[in-house]
């Protein structure tokens, strides 16, 4: 196999891409490869390939993806979506999550459920609204099901506080507050039982 082009990344001016037989291989920080000794027009052994991908990249990716959970929990999925924006090849990818769950830096989990108590604390979302953040942070649905049932939430108590800081529960409320809030509480994820219950709760204006 022959390496038949090395240039610069646009977006990282400290790694370039290195291209094998015309097909982009793997991405490299430039110290690596003046340590390598690789240029345009060599040859690579299938032996080489795989040094370079088993014991530099999956250094570097190992490293990376540390660096990242050193800053905060992350799933799995972005912590693969990090590496494959810097141009990680998938095998190295899957040594490094590898890694990552022997040594119980990654478990999704426990990210779960603390994400649930964060968003607990901070301004509450129904049930529906956090099952739906967890799985577009790569949660399954049954993980995410599985740390919300772990979890004990009590989404009227939630939904009613989050009321208490948008109307004036000390006077009757207009039409126009209430048709706000539904909406306000629909787009959190609340069911329409919840918000309901939460509404019948407050003094209306006749």
């Amino acid at each position: 196999m022959k390496i038949t082009k090395i240039e610069l990344q646009k977006q990282r001016k400290n790694r370039c891409s290195v291209f094998i037989d015309e097909t982009f291989a793997f991405g490299l920080y430039i110290e690596d490869l003046y340590l390598l000794g690789l240029k345009e027009g060599q040859i690579l052994t299938t032996q080489e390939r795989e040094k370079i991908e088993n014991q530099i990249l999956y250094s570097r990716g190992k490293d990376k993806a540390l660096h990242l959970l050193s800053y905060r929990a992350r799933t799995e999925k972005e912590v693969r979506q990090r590496l494959q924006d810097e141009e990680y090849p998938n095998t190295v990818i899957d040594q490094v999550i590898e890694f990552l769950y022997e040594y119980s830096f990654l478990d999704d989990q426990r990210y779960a459920e603390q994400f649930i108590r964060s968003k607990l604390r901070s301004k509450p979302l129904g049930k529906r609204m956090i099952l739906h953040q967890l799985q577009q942070k790569g949660i399954s649905k049954a993980d995410a099901e599985e740390a919300l049932t772990n979890q004990e939430i009590d989404e009227t108590a939630a939904a009613y506080k989050l009321v208490e800081k948008r109307i004036d529960t000390t006077r009757p409320a207009t039409f126009k507050e209430k048709k706000k809030m539904f909406s306000y509480l629909q787009g959190r994820g609340f069911s329409y039982d919840i918000i309901r219950e939460v509404l019948s709760q407050i003094t209306w204006e006749d």
